[in-house]
Formats: structure tokens, sequence, C-alpha cells
């Protein structure tokens, strides 16, 4: 066995990382819902908010734009999970030390994006806040004071175009290219 069967099972899963990120964060309303959203939610088997619920998260989280932050974590959740019972199907016992060190490595990535996705998604989506003390005062900030123009960002890998998942991250997790 070689690694040619788990890299092809590596790049599925960063393309379907990289489609949720994009998807989620192209819904042009703040935790709001688009027919491509809707199309990933039930492939995913994700129920969406309702109209009240979709209300409450717009004043509570104050979303510069993109789909609401508890149906992208309920998405990558399933995503990270087909990949992981995909990957456990594939017995590396026997295999040279270089697929035991690849299929390692993976597991390491679907834990990670497990943790981190929605963290990197939050940066993207949800406002900054700014000045000195912005964190105190941001709760007590109304709708319509958030920011008219967004103040969230994200990086993405310039190769395989997967969110950045942490902000010390200068190597790629997806791809092993290098961030900047």
């Amino acid at each position: 066995m070689d690694t040619t069967e788990l890299s092809r099972l590596k790049q599925a899963f960063t393309n379907a990382v990289a489609g949720v990120f994009d998807t989620a964060h192209g819904v042009e309303e703040g935790a709001g819902v688009s027919a491509q959203w809707r199309q990933y939610c039930e492939r995913y088997q994700v129920s969406l908010l309702d109209d009240t619920e979709r209300a409450q998260v717009r004043v509570a989280q104050r979303p510069v734009r993109g789909a609401a932050l508890m149906e992208v974590q309920d998405v990558i959740t399933a995503v990270v999970k087909e990949y992981r019972i995909a990957l456990k199907g594939i017995n590396v016992w026997d295999a040279p030390r270089e697929v035991e060190l690849f299929h390692e490595k993976f597991l390491t990535l679907l834990e990670r994006t497990s943790n981190e996705f929605l963290s990197a998604y939050k940066k993207a989506v949800l406002p900054k806040p700014a000045g000195m003390f912005a964190n105190v005062f941001s709760a007590q900030q109304t709708v319509s004071q958030s920011p008219s123009s967004p103040t969230a960002v994200t990086l993405r890998c310039k190769n395989c175009s997967a969110p950045r998942l942490n902000d010390r991250d200068f190597v790629c997790a997806y791809c092993d290219e290098q961030m900047v």
C-alpha cells in the first residue's frame, strides 16, 4: 500500500472543507441562508434554523455575513465524521511507515478541523470589536450600531483555498504549502 488512496481522500476532504467554508461565507445576509447553503445542510442532514431562531442569532451575534454559526458547526461536524469513517476504513496494518505517518497526520487534521474550523469561520463573519474597551462594550451594542462595513476577515491558502485554522499557521494544514 502507498499513500495514493490516502492522498485522494485528503484532497476530497480539503475540497469539502473549502466548499463548506465558501458556501457558508458566501451567504450575503448575516445568519442567512442561500440555495447552495440549503443544499449543504440537506446533504449532511442538518436542520436549518427557523425564522425566529435566525432573528435571535442576528441580534445576539451581529454577523456581518454568512450562514448561522450553529448550522456551520453541524455541517463541518458531519463532514469530519464522514471522512473519519472513510479513513478508519483504510487498513494501514503492516503498511510502510510513510503510509502510517500520512494516516496519523490525516487523523490529526480531522481533529484540528473539528476543533478549529468554527473559530476560523467566526473570524470571517463576526465583526471585530474596535478600540481599547471594545470587548467590554460590545455586549451593550444594538444591531443598529453594528459596523456598516465588514471588519471580519480570514486568510485562505493560495494553493488549495482552504481556510487558515489558526492565526499562527504559516503552512496550510490541508496541502502543506506556505500560507504567505
